[in-house]
C-alpha cells in the first residue's frame, strides 16, 4: 500500500512538471528561455550532471546553441557558434537520422571520439531529437560523469519535456526570423524615405533657386512692357493675359516647392513649418487653426523634424480630404526625452473597424514614420467625434547633437 502511494505521488508530481513545463513553454518566444527551461524542468524529472542543445542547420552541420553544468545554462554568444559534423559522431548522428532517442550506458565503449568535448565527455550518455511538425530541428544531450543506464521512464520523461520544447523553440525561431525580417524592411524603408528626402530637398531647391526666380524675372519684364504700352489698347490686353496666367505658374511652382521640402522646416524648426502649414490650410480651406507648443522648446534631430512634419502634412491632407471638419489644431510637447505631438480636428470621424483604403493606407504611412524614428502613433476617433493622432517619439539625451 506504502509503495502504491509513493507510485501514486510521483506519478503526480511528474504530471504537474509536465503541465507546468507546458504553460511556460507556450509563452515563450525567446530561444534562450525555451533552452534553460527545457534544461530545468528535464532535471527535475531525469538527473544529469552535462546537457546540451544543438540545432539542425543541415545535414551536415547541427550548431551548439547551450549547454548546461554545474547548475547554470550557458548559451553560445552571437557569432561565436560551434558547428558540428554529426556525421563524425555516430551517436549524435543516430538520433538524427531515426528520429529516435538514444542512450549509452558507458561512453568509454564506444569508439573515439565519442563527443566534440573530449575533456569533458559523459559517461552515461541520452541523446534526445527536438522534433516538431514531424520534423527534427536539433537534439538535446544530457549525460552523466559515472557511467549510467538510463532508464526507460527517464528515457521518456526526457522525451516529455523534449517534444514540448521542440515546438517553442520551433516557434522562437519563427519568431525571430519574422522580427529580423521586419528589422531589414524598417531599414530599408528608412533608406528609401531618406532618398526621397535628399530628392525632395534638391528639387524644391531647383524650383525655387532657378524655375521661380526666371519666372518671377519674366513677369517684372512682362509688368514692365506692359506699363510702357499701356497707351496701346490692342496689346495691353494681351498682356494681361500673359501676366494673369504666369502669375498663376509661379504661384504654382512655389506651393510646389514649398510641399516639396519647405525651407523654413531647414531654416526655423519643426514648430515654424508647423504653424506655416497650418496657415496655407486657413487660407485655402478655410479652417480655423490653432498651434501650441510647451516643454523644453529645442531643435530636436533634422531627421525626427522631417519626419513629424511628414506626419503633420498626412494628417492635415485627411483633414480636408475626408473630415470635413471645421477647425483642427496641433500640439507639440517636449520633454526631456520624448517629443509628443497631438492633431486633432472637430470632423466627421470614423469608425477605426472600418477604413475606407485611402484612409488605412494614410495611415499605416504615417505609423510606420513614426516607427523609423523609434516612435509610436495612435488614433481615436468614431463617426461624429472627430480624430486625434498622437505621435511619441523618443529624443536624445541632453546634451546630444541635434538637428
Amino acid at each position: 500500500m506504502l509503495q502504491q502511494n509513493q507510485a501514486l505521488e510521483e506519478a503526480n508530481r511528474t504530471a504537474e512538471t509536465l503541465l507546468h513545463a507546458s504553460a511556460q513553454f507556450a509563452s515563450m518566444m525567446e530561444q534562450d528561455q525555451v533552452v534553460d527551461t527545457m534544461f530545468l524542468q528535464m532535471r527535475l524529472l531525469v538527473e544529469y550532471d552535462i546537457a546540451a542543445v544543438y540545432t539542425l542547420e543541415s545535414p551536415e552541420w547541427i550548431a551548439l546553441r547551450a549547454t548546461w553544468q554545474e547548475g547554470r545554462s550557458q548559451a553560445a554568444e552571437p557569432g561565436s557558434v560551434v558547428g558540428i559534423n554529426p556525421q563524425e559522431f555516430p551517436a549524435l548522428l543516430r538520433v538524427i537520422d531515426q528520429q529516435k532517442s538514444h542512450s549509452i550506458a558507458d561512453t568509454l565503449q564506444q569508439a573515439r571520439p565519442f563527443h566534440h568535448l573530449e575533456a569533458n565527455s559523459p559517461r552515461g550518455w541520452l541523446g534526445i531529437p527536438l522534433a516538431a511538425g514531424g520534423k527534427v530541428i536539433g537534439l538535446c544531450e544530457i549525460g552523466r560523469f559515472q557511467p549510467t543506464a538510463f532508464s526507460q521512464d527517464q528515457v521518456r520523461l526526457a522525451e516529455g519535456i523534449a517534444s514540448q520544447a521542440a515546438v517553442a523553440l520551433q516557434n522562437a525561431q519563427r519568431y525571430e526570423q519574422v522580427r529580423e525580417s521586419r528589422a531589414q524592411l524598417k531599414t530599408l524603408t528608412r533608406k528609401i524615405v531618406e532618398v526621397q528626402e535628399r530628392e525632395r530637398r534638391w528639387v524644391a531647391v531647383e524650383l525655387h533657386e532657378n524655375l521661380v526666380q526666371k519666372i518671377a524675372a519674366i513677369l517684372m519684364k512682362i509688368r514692365y512692357l506692359g506699363d510702357k504700352l499701356d497707351q496701346n489698347e490692342s496689346v495691353c490686353p494681351g498682356f494681361d493675359d500673359i501676366d494673369r496666367e504666369l502669375s498663376f505658374v509661379f504661384e504654382d511652382l512655389r506651393k510646389m516647392a514649398i510641399n516639396l521640402r519647405p525651407v523654413i522646416l531647414d531654416t526655423s524648426g519643426l514648430s515654424a513649418a508647423i504653424r506655416s502649414e497650418l496657415a496655407r490650410l486657413r487660407d485655402n480651406h478655410h479652417l480655423r487653426t490653432d498651434f501650441s507648443e510647451s516643454g523644453r522648446l529645442k531643435r530636436i534631430p533634422k531627421e525626427m523634424e522631417i519626419t513629424l512634419y511628414r506626419i503633420v502634412q498626412e494628417a492635415l491632407a485627411n483633414v480636408t480630404q475626408h473630415a470635413r471638419a471645421a477647425q483642427v489644431g496641433v500640439s507639440l510637447v517636449q520633454t526631456e526625452n520624448r517629443a509628443i505631438m497631438l492633431i486633432e480636428d472637430d470632423g466627421v470621424g470614423f469608425s477605426l473597424n472600418k477604413l475606407d483604403q485611402s484612409t488605412c493606407l494614410g495611415l499605416i504611412g504615417m505609423r510606420e514614420r513614426a516607427e523609423m524614428i523609434g516612435g509610436t502613433l495612435a488614433v481615436e476617433s468614431s463617426p461624429g467625434e472627430g480624430t486625434m493622432i498622437r505621435v511619441s517619439v523618443p529624443l536624445p539625451e541632453s546634451g546630444a547633437a541635434e538637428g
